[in-house]
């Protein structure tokens, strides 16, 4: 099992080559560890603002490229009376084993935009959606405020026909009244001043 004494994101340049060996010796691959002179150089080639350590991102495709066999010989320390072909041959085997560090960041550099670009995008896009609900449901809320006010609007103008229509109906009944009872008074009035005719016809009579 993995030790768990690093923790850190960050690997210095001991942690790095611990770590690499102690994931070959755990995958039960009958692969030889690395020497440590072509971890170092490895190592090297990936600290290039020689911080003395590096990411996690750049230790995963390193150790891949561990696997791989890429990493054996990268020091050169295993040449003797290094040739200048031998030279160039190892000058290649580094510019190659930093180009492919180079293309794994920036392929890493790639899915953070993309990631990033993705996550604005989702925002955007809830952030109309948003607005969008919020128009409709304000305009939802001015037609019903309109459709109260219309019904309020009718309901004052149907109480005020009916109050109108029982006002003239009121009206009409008392006129009837009134002219009933000035019947009645006039007619009893008539009898009253005939009554007093007959008396007096009777009255002056021999």
């Amino acid at each position: 099992m993995v030790s768990k004494r690093y923790k850190t994101k960050d690997l210095s340049r001991n942690a790095f080559k611990y770590l690499v060996k102690q994931l070959i010796k755990a995958s039960g691959e009958k692969q030889a560890l690395p020497s440590d002179n072509d971890l170092d150089t490895a190592f090297d080639l990936a600290d290039e603002d020689g911080g003395g350590t590096v990411d996690e991102d750049e230790f995963l495709h390193m150790y891949e490229l561990v696997k791989k066999g890429d990493v054996k010989g990268l020091s050169g320390t295993s040449l003797s009376n290094t040739s200048p072909r031998q030279k160039g041959n190892l000058e290649k085997k580094q510019e190659k084993f930093k180009k492919s560090l180079a293309e794994a960041k920036e392929t890493k550099r790639t899915e953070h935009r993309r990631t990033a670009a993705e996550v604005a995008a989702d925002l955007e896009a809830d952030h109309v959606e948003r607005n969008a609900i919020m128009e409709a449901q304000r305009r939802s809320q001015g037609y019903h405020g309109r459709e109260m006010m219309s019904s309020v609007l009718l309901n004052a103008h149907d109480d005020f026909a009916r109050r109108t229509a029982h006002g003239n109906t009121t009206q009409a009944l008392d006129m009837g009244h009134l002219a009933t009872s000035t019947a009645a008074s006039r007619h009893h009035n008539d009898k009253v001043q005939l009554s007093r005719i007959e008396q007096d016809l009777k009255s002056a009579s021999p």
